[in-house]
Parts: C-alpha cells; structure tokens; sequence
C-alpha cells in the first residue's frame, strides 16, 4: 500500500497519457481495490501479487520506485508566467490609459539639457511719507515700468507689487518706479546694475480721516454721509480727487490744501470746508452737519396710523419742489429751516408747514383736518397753491425723487454761505 502510494505521485510526471489510462486500469485490479470488492476478486478466488511489482496483462512489469527515477531538479516543470491565468487575448493591446501603469526602463526627457538661467540682482523698493521719515509699513501698490515706449507709445509695465517695502528682480538697465499710497503717489527713475541695490521714494504725503456730527455731538453713521474731496490743479481747475470717500477712513493724499463737502442724505444737508493736509501727519476732520430725519406721515389724529398711497411734495420757503415721495410713511434728510409739505390721498389735498433743527429727528404728521386753503390764502408768499401748479413747479409723481447717495449738488460748485441750502461751518482738525 505504502509503495503504491509513493509510485501514484511520482509516476504522473514520467508516464504519457496512454501508459497513465493502463496505469488507472491497473490500480483498479490491484489488491487495494479486490479489497474493496471483496477477498477472491469476483471469482471469489484470490490473486496473489506479481514478484517485485505490478503486472499487467501478465506481460508489463513495474519495479517499485527508486530515488534515481526522480527528474533532475533542472528538468522539473516551471512555474507558469504571470499571464498564465490571464483572460487578455495574446494580441491585446493595452489602451492608452492603460499605459500609464506599464513601468518604463526610463523617462527621457523632451525639452532636452535646460541650461542654467542667470540669476537677475535684487532691487529693493522702499517709499516714505516725508524725506528722512519711516518707511510705510503697508498700503503701497508699487508699478515698475521700463523706459522703452511700445509702438503705442506706452511704457510697458515690467511688474507689479503690494504691501510695504518689497523686492524685485530686474534684468539691467533704466526704469520709472511709481510707489502709490491712496491718493498720493511718486515716480522715480532708476538705473538697475549687475548688483543688488535699494532705492527710496518720497511721497511727500499726509493721511486725512473725515467723520461727521449732528445736534449735540451725534457721530452720524457711515451709510448717512458722504464727502467728496476736490482740489484745484497747477492750471486752477477744480478736480475733484476723490467723489465719494467713507467716514472713518484714513486716505492717503498728497501735501497740499483740499475742499471737502460733505453730504448728510441725499438733498440739502450739504456742508463744505478746506482742510491742509500736510506731509508725514494724520490730519483728522470732523465737519458739523445741520440737518435732520425727517418722516412724514398722514393721519386722522396725533399718533394715529399713517395712510397708505399717499403722495408727497416738500417745498422750500421759495416754493422751489425740493422732494417728491410717495408712501405711507417718507424718511427724509433735510437742512435747517422752514418748510412746506404737500400730502394727496384719495383726490384730495392736505398741507402744513414744518420747521427742521438740526439733529432734531422727528416726525411730521399731517392731519386730515389740514385740508389745503383755496388759492391764495394760508399759504407762505411766493409759495404756489399744490392745486395750481405752474409751469415751473411739475406736479407730483412727474419727476421721480433722487435715489439715496446721489448727490443733487453738481461737484464743485461753490457757496458764499448765503444760500438757505448749504451751510459753511467751522470744522476740528489735528
């Protein structure tokens, strides 16, 4: 049993099919298999084993295995290539995506031998606000242009940079540094060697922070006012500098003298001053504005609901149409003084006259009561009658009132401080 065995696991690597069939034949009439069947095979006699080994048909003798009849280790079989159980046809080839996971002996470069670039030398740009003083530590926008003008005419901006003091790297030659700080800025000309070197510009610049103030020292808020800075130029025209800056904002501007007007709302709450700024400072203005909130109601009675679809028409003491509204309940700005409302609901005509202090916030209601007099009478001189429009003064609704933050006033213009619209006053500076 234990030869037969032995032989079954070699005799498969030295036989070819047709003496492995014979083989299977074989064990099936060993003495193994008779036990299965039963002693004395089916003719109930037993078979006594051939000498030395197995027979078959009593002609084809095997000798039990012998330690020479294993193959040389060379000659054994190999193991099966790593695409011996692949699926992939033999003539499979690999898309180009597939590619990318095949390995390559090596990756050969395209653009060939780079050669070194040389290193340009360092120029570091540095502005001060006055000759002598710090440099100023953020804010800058630096431009770095070159001196040859392009077929346009224009000088070719080389590169660009932000913050404070910064550094660039320029091939040799002659360029024009602009160093811009706000409003102010300064251009330098400037030589670049073969070696790292500064350069330093003056802005002969100042900073100018602008807030406003109403009633008893009521800072206004942001979004309530705007200013508008204007300077005359070396020719003595009016430019204006900058439309509309921000209250609280620190600007950067040149040294020099510059008009302000400043704007609470979007109608007559108009101041103006100049103001110096000077070189190397912060110069802070805080300008008196002389105007008020101002919302119009109609009602039945003191504090009753104000009506809806009401349209609204506020005159000066001129009788010039300064504000056209319509709504249950118009917010307002307006200047110191005296004033006439015009209330229309439902065919009919309401109208009273109102008085405005500054950062005096109120309402102004209009009662039904306050239906408009006849023509003529009860009205202040010079005022037209709202039912008797003339040519001069359009009739509600046919000029739609300015939207918030226009400015009605046109830039520049001058005041002698007379005008009932406009107001000079004294302004706190440091």
């Amino acid at each position: 049993m234990t030869r037969l065995s032995r032989f079954v696991t070699i005799l498969p690597l030295l036989l070819t099919p047709t003496v492995a069939s014979t083989l299977a034949a074989t064990i099936a009439s060993s003495p193994a298999a008779s036990q299965e069947r039963g002693r004395g095979g089916p003719g109930g006699g037993e078979e006594a084993p051939g000498p030395g080994g197995l027979s078959v048909g009593g002609s084809i003798m095997f000798h039990p295995p012998r330690a020479g009849d294993a193959p040389a280790p060379e000659d054994r079989q190999k193991p099966p290539p790593p695409d011996f159980l692949s699926t992939r046809p033999r003539d499979y080839v690999p898309k180009q995506d597939d590619q990318l996971s095949i390995p390559l002996p090596y990756a050969p470069s395209r653009s060939g031998t780079r050669e070194a670039q040389p290193v340009l030398p360092e120029t570091i740009l540095e502005a001060r606000l006055v000759q002598g003083g710090k440099p100023v530590p953020q804010g800058l926008v630096w431009r770095v242009f070159g001196s040859q003008r392009d077929k346009d005419g224009e000088l070719p901006l080389v590169t660009t940079a932000h913050g404070g003091t910064t550094s660039v790297q320029l091939a040799p030659g002659t360029y024009f540094v602009n160093a811009a700080l706000g409003r102010a800025s300064a251009t330098k000309k400037i030589t670049v060697g073969r070696e790292a070197h500064s350069e330093s510009i003056v802005l002969d610049a100042g900073g100018l922070r602008l807030n406003a103030v109403v009633g008893d020292d009521k800072v206004l808020a942001k979004d309530k006012v705007d200013f508008e800075i204007s300077q005359n130029d070396d020719s003595g025209q009016h430019v204006v500098v900058l439309p509309h800056a921000t209250a609280g904002q620190i600007l950067g501007l040149a040294a020099g003298t510059y008009h302000v007007v400043c704007h609470y709302g979007n109608l007559n709450a108009v101041v103006r001053a100049d103001i110096e700024v000077k070189a190397g400072k912060l110069t802070e203005a805080t300008m008196r504005q002389v105007g008020a909130d101002v919302t119009l109601k109609l009602v039945a009675a003191d504090g009753g609901e104000a009506l809806a679809n009401t349209s609204w028409t506020v005159l000066t003491p001129d009788g010039d149409t300064l504000s056209e509204n319509v709504g249950a309940f118009p917010h307002i700005v307006l200047a110191e003084g005296t004033y006439t409302v015009v209330a229309r609901h439902k065919d009919q005509v309401y109208t009273r006259n109102f008085d405005v202090k500054a950062g005096g916030d109120h309402d102004v209601e209009v009662h039904l009561s306050d239906v408009a007099p006849a023509q003529g009478e009860g009205l202040p001189v010079g005022v037209p009658h709202p039912l008797a429009p003339s040519a001069d003064t359009p009739m509600p609704g046919a000029q739609a009132a300015a939207p918030n933050g226009e400015n009605p006033v046109s830039p520049g213009a001058e005041s002698d401080g007379d005008s009932p619209d406009e107001a000079d006053t004294g302004i706190s500076t440091e």
